[in-house]
């Protein structure tokens, strides 16, 4: 320090001048220096910002996009929904109309499931009744009509359902007297309103524990068909019946659920008449067992009497 302080003093005044010259511009120079820093931090600040607004603006951007998917994709899966609930009920509306349908259809038609002997087709009964012999057709009468209805006609009275239509339905089939269609035909043919009157089917026989219907029975249904034809307005009541000896429930080939042995040899008359036309409406059977006996059961033809069929005209 002390050498530096002596150089200082033996400097002269032109020295003395450049060093005081030299030290002012480097006095000048540092705060140029330092002003230029601090602009340059200003623009890079000022960069920075734009920049991470720019960025803030494309995160909103994609944010607003992202927003806008998600809740396209919210509206097509609630659209789908109604779409899937509107089918299910659509599915639920149909399978109830086919359960009433099924329903509707079941209790007008009796149930297809049937033996052999109640099965077979209508043409089957009518070939069968067909084969009647021919000597036995001329040898019948049909019953002279009754005393009232003759005077009826002559008097020309209300008759809904004249004789010339039953004797139409049952052409070439002549009926033979105190057969149970023959006095069926003469009570229809009565003037008056009908009451309940009951008929039975006196060739239809059964064997025991059975429901077969027998070739001369199938004569007596295929008969019975063509005079429910003729007469249009007429319902019946089809009654099956049992003798004592047999059991209600019914363990032979081919069973109806919930049918007992009355109930399915009134069926079987049954599908044979709806088989040859007769509306399934104008009919309806009951079982009554063998609650309504006509005679003892000691022997096999008291009890053939009990197995039996009638025929209950409605009123």
């Amino acid at each position: 320090m002390s050498l530096q302080r002596s150089a200082i003093e033996q400097e002269g005044p032109i020295e003395r001048d450049l060093r005081d010259d030299s030290t002012c511009r480097v006095q000048q120079v540092i705060p140029t220096g330092t002003i230029l820093v601090a602009a340059l931090e200003r623009l890079n600040r000022k960069s920075s910002i734009a920049l991470f607004q720019a960025l803030v603006q494309k995160l909103d951007d994609h944010e607003r996009r992202l927003v806008a998917a998600a809740e396209a994709l919210a509206s097509q899966e609630r659209r789908a929904r109604r779409v899937c609930l509107l089918c299910l009920l659509l599915a639920l509306l149909l399978g109830g109309l086919c359960f009433l349908l099924g329903l509707y259809t079941m209790r007008r038609v009796p149930p297809v499931h049937c033996v052999a002997a109640c099965s077979s087709a209508s043409v089957a009964g009518v070939s069968a009744a067909a084969k009647v012999p021919a000597t036995a057709s001329a040898t019948t009468t049909v019953p002279p009509p009754h005393p009232e209805s003759a005077r009826a006609a002559v008097a020309g009275s209300q008759i809904k359902e004249p004789q010339q239509t039953a004797a139409l339905a049952i052409s070439g089939h002549k009926l033979q007297s105190g057969t149970m269609e023959s006095e069926l035909l003469s009570f229809l043919r009565r003037p008056g309103p009908r009451t309940s009157h009951i008929f039975t089917m006196d060739r239809l026989k059964y064997p025991p524990h059975s429901h077969e219907v027998n070739e001369e029975g199938k004569e007596q249904i295929f008969l019975l068909a063509k005079i429910l034809l003729a007469y249009p307005s007429v319902r019946i009541e089809i009654r099956g019946h049992k003798d004592g000896t047999e059991s209600e429930l019914y363990t032979g080939p081919d069973p109806l659920p919930g049918y007992s042995l009355s109930q399915l040899r009134a069926n079987c008359v049954l599908r044979r008449l709806q088989g040859m036309n007769v509306p399934a409406e104008r009919m309806r059977i009951r079982g009554l067992g063998s609650t309504q006996a006509v005679a003892e059961n000691r022997s096999a033809e008291e009890r053939q009497h009990n197995r039996r069929v009638e025929i209950v005209v409605l009123p």
